[in-house]
Parts: structure tokens; C-alpha cells; sequence
């Protein structure tokens, strides 16, 4: 925590040869309480840390950007759109490129309770919204967990409770070729503007 009591999320960043980096606050919103990291990095060094913020208002799950020096890249933000309800329990992770994809855990919102996720490109754009993932009855202290492979398909697994005890289920999933909705030359007549949508299988 800090002077005020409020607690943050801390980073420390290490060198292949193991050498330690300063501390650093990874948050940059200091009002309310930050905990629960996940933090994931690519082969090039750069990674992406996610966490739950708390405050008087909201339960919602942030992330930051940062670049293989360990500088934050933009301003942190919000992973989740819906801010109704609680989200909680964020895991994250990143492929080759730098795209990276979020899961949590949501509570109490008109979805009920499950796990949702968002899909970021390497530049922090969206590639695919906030989704469900899948909601259950009660969520309990059930989380989830994501994985990608280096050219950027993923796995989000999950826990679920049967009759007989819980198991863990596990989905794949990838990027269709996106629909061209629309095309037409820019004001400037060199470039082309193109509007399209993006489905996930």
C-alpha cells in the first residue's frame, strides 16, 4: 500500500542474465484499492500487466502497456465495457506479436455470473469486443485462465462444477477472415478506407 493506504500493483523488471530493475508502480490511478495481477510478455520483451481496481464507484479490471525497457506504452485502462456488477480475477496473456487477450470473472451484472474476455492488438486496438465466454449458475470461487500460441489463436479454460464434483473445460479460439463492409478512396485520393466486421470461431 501506499502513504495514503491504498493498495497498488507493483512490478519489478529483470534482464535475461537476471539483473533486477527499480521497483515501479504499475498503476497510475491512485484512488482506491489495485490488486490481483496477471502479467504477460512476448519474445521481444514487451508485456502487458492486468489487475482489479476497486473504488467507492466500480469493480472493473484495468491493464497497462509496456514496452522491453519496462516504460509503460500509452495510459493505463479498462478492459472490461460493462461496468455494471463486479469483475474480478483478470488473467492475461500475449503472442508473438504483441496482440494480447484478456479473461475475468464477473458477478452481479444483467449477464449474471460468468467469464467474459477482450481481444487487443499489438498497439492496444480492439480485435474482437468484450465477449461471454460462458456464465454458470453461481460463480463461487471459480476463475479462468488464458493461453495463446505464438501466431495468436487461444485457449481460455475454466472451472465448472457437475453433480459429481467440478471439471475443467476448455475452448479454442481464432480470428475469421474479416467481412469487407464497405471500401472507398480517402479525401486525399492515395489511400483506401475500408470498414469491416471480425468474427470469432
Amino acid at each position: 500500500s501506499d502513504s495514503t493506504g491504498s493498495a497498488e500493483v507493483l512490478g519489478r523488471w529483470f534482464t535475461a542474465a537476471g539483473d533486477g530493475e527499480g521497483i515501479f508502480v504499475v498503476n497510475s490511478t491512485t484512488s482506491g484499492t489495485q490488486d490481483s495481477p496477471s502479467v504477460a510478455m512476448n519474445g521481444r520483451g514487451e508485456f502487458v500487466i492486468a489487475w482489479r481496481h476497486e473504488d467507492a464507484d466500480d469493480v472493473d479490471v484495468m491493464g497497462q502497456r509496456f514496452d522491453q525497457a519496462g516504460r509503460p506504452v500509452g495510459g493505463e485502462f479498462r478492459l472490461n465495457t460493462l461496468t455494471a456488477g463486479t469483475q474480478f480475477q483478470p488473467d492475461i496473456a500475449m503472442d508473438a506479436d504483441g496482440n494480447f487477450i484478456a479473461v475475468w470473472s464477473e458477478t452481479g451484472s444483467a449477464q449474471g455470473d460468468g467469464f467474459s474476455a477482450r481481444w487487443f492488438d499489438k498497439a492496444g486496438n480492439l480485435l474482437a469486443d468484450e465477449f461471454r465466454v460462458a456464465s454458470v449458475a453461481a460463480l463461487g470461487g471459480r476463475t479462468s485462465s488464458v493461453s495463446t500460441t505464438p501466431d495468436g489463436e487461444f485457449v481460455i479454460a475454466r472451472a465448472v462444477v457437475n453433480g459429481s464434483g467440478s471439471d475443467i473445460i476448455a475452448q479454442r479460439y481464432t480470428l475469421l477472415q474479416p467481412t469487407i463492409l464497405n471500401a472507398k478512396v480517402g479525401p486525399n485520393g492515395t489511400s483506401l478506407i475500408v470498414s469491416f466486421s471480425q468474427q470469432m470461431a
